[in-house]
C-alpha cells in the first residue's frame, strides 16, 4: 500500500464494501453540502417521512443548514437536556458522525468521544451516515492506532461496516447490535 491518496481511498472502498458497507464519494463539481444532500436522498429511500437525523457535532449541524433535501427531515441537535437528548437520538431514523481517520488495509473508522461529538449517533438510529475525509485515511491499523495516540480521546470506536452477528442457528444477521445500514461518505477537505 502506498502513500498514494486514491491507492488507500480505492483500497478502503473494497475492504468497507466487502464487510456490507455502502460508499459515496464526493464528485469534483459538488460542495461537500450538495455531496451530503445526495447521500441523504439516497439514505432516506424507505424511511418514513418526516425523517429524523442526528446532527450532534458543531461541523455536521453546520453542514446541514446547506443541505436541500426533497424527503422531509427533522434534524435532531443538542437538546436542554442530556436526558432529552438521548431520547430523541434513539427515535431517529439517521445519525451521522465524522469520522477522525480510517484504515485502507480493514475498511474501518474510527470515531471519537469529545466535547463536540457523540457515539450516539452511530449506535442508536437504523442507519448510519460517515463522513470521511479522503485525507484521514491511513493505510494500515498501525498508523491509525498512531493517530489515537496523539489525540487520546475520552473514547474511541472503531467500526468496520454494520454490525454482524450468526449466533443463532449459524445464520448472518446484520444490525442486530446497532444501524443495519452504514454508507461512508468519502470527501475533499481541500475542496472545501
Amino acid at each position: 500500500m502506498g502513500n498514494n491518496v486514491e491507492e488507500r481511498v480505492a483500497q478502503f472502498a473494497i475492504n468497507w464494501q466487502r464487510l456490507s458497507g455502502k460508499i459515496m464519494r464526493q464528485d469534483l463539481q459538488e460542495t461537500l453540502g450538495e455531496a451530503l444532500s445526495r447521500a441523504l436522498e439516497v439514505i432516506c429511500t424507505g424511511v418514513p417521512e418526516p425523517a429524523a437525523i442526528i446532527a450532534w457535532e458543531p461541523f455536521v449541524q453546520d453542514l446541514a443548514r446547506t443541505v436541500r433535501l426533497d424527503c422531509q427531515v427533522e434534524w435532531i441537535g443538542r437538546r436542554a437536556s442530556r436526558a432529552n437528548s438521548i431520547a430523541a437520538m434513539a427515535s431517529a431514523d439517521i445519525g451521522i458522525n465524522v469520522a477522525q481517520w480510517a484504515v485502507a488495509d480493514t475498511g474501518s473508522v474510527a470515531l471519537y468521544v469529545t466535547p463536540e461529538a457523540t457515539l450516539y449517533p452511530s449506535l442508536l438510529p437504523k442507519q448510519h451516515l460517515v463522513l470521511l475525509d479522503v485525507a484521514d485515511i491511513v493505510p494500515t491499523v498501525r498508523e491509525g492506532l498512531m493517530e489515537l495516540r496523539k489525540h487520546l480521546p475520552q473514547l474511541a470506536k472503531i467500526i468496520t461496516g454494520p454490525s454482524m452477528s450468526a449466533d443463532i442457528e449459524g445464520q448472518l444477521q446484520i444490525g442486530v447490535h446497532g444501524p443495519q445500514s452504514v454508507m461512508v461518505l468519502l470527501w475533499a477537505s481541500d475542496r472545501n
